[in-house]
């Protein structure tokens, strides 16, 4: 899809970024009508991914993608492992086969997000909205694209809107919401669309749309400037791998 386009199209313009995407072009559910040996796709690596290579990445993906079909739940648990107790970061990004369309409810998965998913609602809301940062937000390396909050908030405001998202029900304790649609509300405020944490050694963020491909194609034809989804999504990539120049600094005053 367009998401996977830019962000694919973004990453890989940062040489120091080495990117290795697999995306899935049928599922075993696919009726075929030639044998499986004339067929020129690939098997899905699983068991070399998340068994003997995994530990030679800094970050993991999920983008729209449901495990189910591909392998068993174990291998979820060895990235839980891989992100509390070697450091890896975990990204979730969101759209209709994402978080509880992926059937990622009571799995090692669900156990490091950021957001707690919403077991009552549909999986996800068409519609537009403008994501708004929250106070966090606003501080976060992440969303910090402005010198200072006030150039943050701007900044995201001329952002165009975005279409679609995740339904999920807040943030998890101890992690941070970042941005939020300010048209949708459950019983714990407005609806959380951007969320990061800390989960032992490693870090997470959950992202609940697929449409941030927005923010680079339309400020493209509305101003010839895409610099802010490269921004975000590079500072993203940064934070999540401990990027040594955006580590919080502790601050002691002294009289």
């Amino acid at each position: 899809n367009w998401d996977y386009r830019f962000l694919r199209r973004t990453l890989k313009q940062n040489p120091n970024f080495e990117l290795v995407a697999f995306t899935i072009l049928r599922t075993p559910l696919d009726t075929i009508f030639v044998p499986q040996e004339e067929l020129s796709l690939i098997k899905f690596p699983a068991d070399q991914l998340f068994t003997t290579e995994l530990h030679n990445f800094d970050l993991i993906i999920f983008h729209n993608f449901n495990y189910q079909p591909y392998f068993p739940v174990t291998y979820l648990e060895n990235i839980k492992k891989a992100v509390v107790e070697e450091g890896k970061g975990f990204a979730m990004i969101g759209g209709e086969l994402s978080f509880l369309g992926g059937g990622y409810t009571n799995t090692p998965i669900e156990e490091i997000l950021p957001i707690e998913l919403d077991r009552k609602e549909a999986n996800f809301e068409l519609g537009e909205f403008p994501m708004r940062l929250t106070d966090e937000g606003k501080r976060h390396p992440i969303t910090s694209l402005g010198g200072s909050t006030q150039e943050a908030e701007n900044l995201l405001a001329q952002l165009p809107t975005l279409y679609g998202y995740n339904l999920v029900s807040r943030g998890k304790p101890g992690s941070q919401v970042l941005g939020v649609n300010p048209f949708r509300k459950n019983q714990f405020g407005q609806r959380a669309v951007l969320a990061v944490q800390n989960i032992g050694k490693g870090r997470s963020m959950a992202i609940t749309v697929d449409s941030s491909w927005m923010w680079n194609f339309l400020m493209v034809e509305k101003t010839g400037d895409n610099s802010l989804y490269h921004r975000f999504w590079q500072q993203a990539v940064r934070w999540l791998i401990k990027s040594p120049d955006l580590q919080p600094l502790k601050l002691f005053a002294f009289e």
